[in-house]
């Protein structure tokens, strides 16, 4: 049984209001069939929506079974529409490239019924209205009448308590409507059956109730429900509604949507092959440019890596900005003054005039401003800031490195024929002396022994290894080759191959323009021989030793035998790989040479600070332990003027003794 209970819905277009239900209130049987009348605009499909749970009144109530659907989820509207009602529409709503069997079977699939038995109740529904012969045609190939009966089998295949007819004999003419009508009256014998309709002729031959409806109000009812039949049935609707309400939800398998999918797309494949090809073009428009932007960002990302590693940004422990000081002195001598004003206001030009009109020159305060604007950081605490968590800096670098300003003393491993210092190297020092910029450029291009980022995510995106692999441990190395997978002779001297000295000679006899006798230095030089090359570092500490006397230390690393024994017992440095920058690299952070760990400065400093001669000048630390005077005695000194008379006395009796006068000589001619 159905209630509607002072139902009304409007419809706003603007500031025009359409009033479609205005207060309708009543309730249809279980079992009648009931034909709507009504003029076009009066409200009747407006009510029948509403009965179907298509469309949801402004205000009142719809009381389905003595329970009220004004707390009714949209999944439970979806249960009743699927489960308990069916619809017969005047345009039939049939899908045109599906067959008439599976246009029925389509009101079962969201009932989770089993494809056979779907067929079955499809099969069955269509020969109860005359259609078993043309269970396999499409809707096209059938009459109007027969498209109806289609729709009303649709209606009655999940076999609903309630039937919503919305004018269904309205495009058919007089005999197929006559069919139509009787297929419904028949339908009506043990359901409900609501039929919305302008015909009364009609309705009052096949409907057993009329009810007439104007301007969205009940008008005319001619079998209303008496209030002793609406209590009767209370009991029983309130039973049926709980099995309404136990009804399984509607759904339908994903399987079944993919099949009714495909099935659509092969029913029209010009349209489906058009609009895949047309969204496959959409598609790799937006992906070529997706994968475009990402490419440049990629790249600019890079480059700015490759850049920043290459030459970083710097924090030193006290620093001055040059270029404001070049700036400043670059306007001051534009300006033919200082180029900003004075502490009394005056300005440029004003102090320029005054300078003009006196004997006074004009100052440039170059060396003031520099000495003014150095600026000192702390670096010990910058370094416990980074490293406390508190910074976000690490979400905006790709490597912090600490430099100790800490240089590893390598030696030839090899010291049958002397020592000989790799690095630091003397040949550049020779270089830079004599050598001209152009060419000092070329030559200090090669880094020789350098210490490589503690970054191996960067050092594996700019360089490739070509033998071998990274170093691990401190006393490990690589070779690092030019970008052309190549390494020049420079190299080879400073790292010993060739001989450093023989190279030092050329140098200062071409400084001197003399004939350079340059050898053959063109070596088979490969792959193997440098997985075989290793190294000697001592510490810079052990190159003193306590002098005789104990109170002071002496520097020994002029002392052949010395060097040659601290040589022979130093770290020794190998290398455990060779590589070379990638092609796709426009910057890399490592020059030409051997390129070693930071592990091996952290671990020169272990060394250095378990040395006796650090010890021994922590213990007295206002000592210099090199000289055994204090640091203000040594500072006084140097503070202090050079007096000559320190230097030099005169013994005026010596000078009397060496030089004598003849009195006698001086006047004879006189």
């Amino acid at each position: 049984m159905i209630e509607l209970r002072d139902l009304r819905k409007s419809y706003k277009t603007g500031d025009f209001v359409q009033k479609a239900l205005d207060g309708v209130s009543v309730t249809f049987r279980d079992s009648e069939f009931v034909a709507i009348l009504g003029p076009s605009g009066s409200g009747k499909t407006t009510l029948l929506n509403v009965v179907g749970g298509l469309d949801h009144a402004d205000s009142g109530d719809l009381v389905i079974n003595g329970v009220s659907t004004k707390d009714y989820g949209s999944k439970d509207w979806d249960t009743y529409r699927n489960h308990h009602v069916g619809f017969v529409f005047q345009s039939y709503n049939l899908i045109p490239h599906q067959t008439i069997l599976s246009n029925v079977e389509l009101a079962l699939t969201l009932s989770g019924v089993g494809r056979a038995e779907r067929r079955r109740r499809a099969k069955d529904a269509l020969e109860r209205v005359g259609l078993g012969e043309h269970i396999h045609k499409h809707p096209s190939q059938l009459s109007g009448g027969q498209m109806q009966r289609v729709a009303i089998a649709r209606a009655l295949v999940n076999d609903p308590d309630i039937v919503l007819a919305d004018e269904p004999t309205g495009a058919l003419d007089a005999e197929t409507g006559i069919q139509v009508m009787d297929l419904l009256a028949e339908v009506a014998r043990d359901r409900l059956v609501v039929m919305v309709t302008h015909n009364p002729d009609l309705a009052r031959q096949y409907a057993t109730r009329i009810v007439n409806i104007a301007d969205g109000r009940i008008t005319g009812d001619s079998d209303p429900i008496a209030p002793t039949e609406l209590d009767a049935t209370t009991l029983v609707h309130k039973e049926r509604a709980a099995g309404i309400a136990a009804t399984s939800r509607a759904s339908m398998s994903f399987l079944t949507a993919l099949s009714l999918s495909f099935s659509n797309l092969m029913a029209k494949k010009g349209r489906t092959i058009l609009t895949a090809f047309a969204g496959s073009i959409g598609i790799m428009g937006i992906a070529a440019i997706l994968a475009l932007s990402n490419g440049v960002n990629n790249y600019i990302d890079k480059v700015q890596e490759d850049a920043l590693s290459s030459s970083p940004l710097t924090i030193t422990k006290s620093s001055f900005d040059v270029s404001s000081i070049m700036t400043q002195a670059a306007g001051y001598s534009a300006e033919g003054g200082e180029s900003r004003g004075d502490e009394s206001g005056a300005s440029t030009e004003d102090r320029a005039g005054q300078a003009a009109g006196s004997d006074t020159i004009p100052e440039s305060t170059i060396m003031s401003d520099i000495l003014t604007d150095i600026k000192n950081n702390d670096l010990e605490s910058f370094r416990t800031y980074l490293e406390s968590g508190e910074s976000d800096v690490k979400d905006h670098v790709t490597a912090i490195t600490y430099n100790y300003g800490i240089t590893p003393q390598v030696y030839a491993s090899d010291t049958s024929d002397g020592v000989k210092q790799l690095n630091p190297s003397t040949l550049q020092g020779i270089m830079s002396n004599g050598m001209s910029s152009m060419m000092m450029a070329g030559a200090s291009s090669s880094a020789g022994f350098q210490e490589m980022l503690d970054d191996q995510a960067i050092l594996d995106a700019q360089y490739d290894v070509v033998k071998g692999t990274w170093p691990k441990k401190y006393d490990e190395c690589v070779l690092v080759l030019s970008s052309s997978g190549g390494i020049s002779d420079y190299t080879l001297y400073s790292l010993g191959v060739l001989d450093p000295e023989e190279l030092s000679r050329m140098l200062n006899s071409a400084i001197k323009s003399e004939k350079v006798d340059v050898p053959d230095a063109d070596v088979d030089f490969t792959y193997d021989d440098a997985m075989d090359l290793s190294f000697r570092v001592v510490n810079q500490a052990d190159l003193y030793t306590r002098s005789e006397d104990g109170a002071t230390w002496t520097d020994r690393s002029s002392d052949e035998d010395y060097m040659k024994n601290l040589v022979d017992q130093g770290l020794e440095l190998h290398v455990v790989g060779v590589v070379r920058p990638k092609g796709t690299a426009s910057a890399t952070s490592l020059g030409e040479g051997i390129a070693y760990r930071h592990d091996l400065i952290t671990h020169l400093m272990a060394e250095a600070a378990d040395s006796e001669i650090v010890r021994a000048q922590l213990a007295n630390p206002d000592v210099d332990v090199f000289t055994g005077k204090t640091f203000d005695e040594l500072q006084d000194a140097q503070n202090a003027q050079l007096d000559m008379s320190s230097l030099f006395s005169v013994d005026e009796s010596k000078i009397a003794q060496a030089f004598t006068i003849d009195q006698s000589a001086l006047t004879a001619d006189s």
